[in-house]
């Protein structure tokens, strides 16, 4: 195990990500899209870099799923030294900090599994987690998580592989949101485009990025910044249309909202033909408040990014302030 520190070590806010060595020509990217969406350099950015990945990182033993790399799950180990290693000495010298956990891919799993085992971490960022890790899902299921926030994140094509356990990755990562959820927790679940291997630091900056200004998410800008590219539905107060929908359905959609205690109106734009879903930065320029783009009627407005999900666990999602950026009052 190799530490790395960057940064104030006297910040309040500590990222501490899990990588492997494949991962350290990442790095200063990663931290320069951290500090261009945060605006802020105050904070220290500690690294772990593994010995073995899949060793290291697996939290029981487990056989290969592609290959001859098996799973020996030594999780346990590699957080018990992360521990007495890394957190306790930081705290013994600042006890008010807020440490923030992150990984992509098996050091994703790792964050979100270790959430389970300790509460010294304020919020995890699990980025394309290996949520198809066998009875990971199962685990989730029957233990309670220890934090208090989770970013999680998939690319949409991911699921796409001819692996059968991979390709269920994303109705485990789904299936996972829904479990933390549930729980009550301070959650949000994003759509990435592309493959696995696609803009690995800005997926991994955007995590950290949700951590940190948590308390100042609702600003225009700071959403933009994080959600831009990515798949989003509108919810507005004021306007509640659906494109060509039957009446049987709108009338459904409308008993889902009734359920609540207060009405909330929702509505999307004509999606262009050829798209499924327009990309946050497309839908608050779209022109149909009065002619007016949303962000115009910004303080009416709220956006939740929820990729495919169906309407009754978007509203679930919605209407717990679990998943979604709350009103902009």
């Amino acid at each position: 195990m190799q530490v790395n520190y960057q940064g104030n070590r006297d910040a309040k806010v500590v990222l501490l990500q899990i990588i492997g060595e494949h991962e350290l020509p990442l790095l200063e990217e990663e931290l320069s899209h951290i500090k261009a969406i945060t605006q802020s350099t105050d904070f220290l950015f500690i690294t772990v870099q593994v010995d073995s990945w899949n060793d290291d990182l697996s939290p029981w033993v487990a056989e290969p799923i592609f290959g001859d790399a098996a799973f020996a799950g030594n999780a346990e180990k590699l957080l018990t030294r992360i521990k007495n290693e890394v957190i306790v000495p930081l705290l013994s010298e600042h006890q008010d900090i807020k440490i923030f956990a992150g990984g992509y891919s098996l050091a994703g799993l790792f964050v979100l599994w270790a959430a389970y085992q300790t509460n010294l971490f304020e919020g995890i960022a699990a980025v394309s987690p290996s949520v198809w890790f066998p009875k990971f899902v199962d685990f989730v299921h029957n233990n309670k998580i220890l934090t208090n926030r989770v970013y999680l994140s998939l690319g949409d094509k991911e699921a796409k592989t001819r692996n059968q356990i991979l390709a269920q990755v994303a109705n485990d990562i789904y299936d996972v949101y829904r479990s933390l959820r549930d729980h009550g927790l301070s959650c949000i679940f994003a759509w990435n485009k592309g493959n696995h291997f696609k803009e690995p630091a800005l997926r991994m900056a955007k995590g950290f990025a949700w951590l940190m200004s948590y308390e100042k998410i609702h600003s225009y800008e700071f959403f933009l910044k994080i959600f831009e590219h990515d798949e989003v539905f509108l919810v507005d107060e004021t306007l509640f249309y659906f494109d060509d929908e039957p009446k049987n359905q709108q009338e459904h959609y409308l008993g889902c909202l009734r359920e609540y205690d207060k009405p909330y109106w929702v509505g999307y734009c004509d999606i262009p033909d050829g798209q499924e879903f327009l990309t946050a930065k497309e839908m608050l320029e779209a022109k149909i408040f009065e002619g007016k783009s949303i962000k115009d009627r910004w303080e009416h407005v709220v956006i939740v990014n929820i990729g495919g999900f169906c309407w009754e666990d978007w509203l679930d999602m919605y209407m717990n302030k679990l998943g979604g950026i709350s009103d902009l009052k």
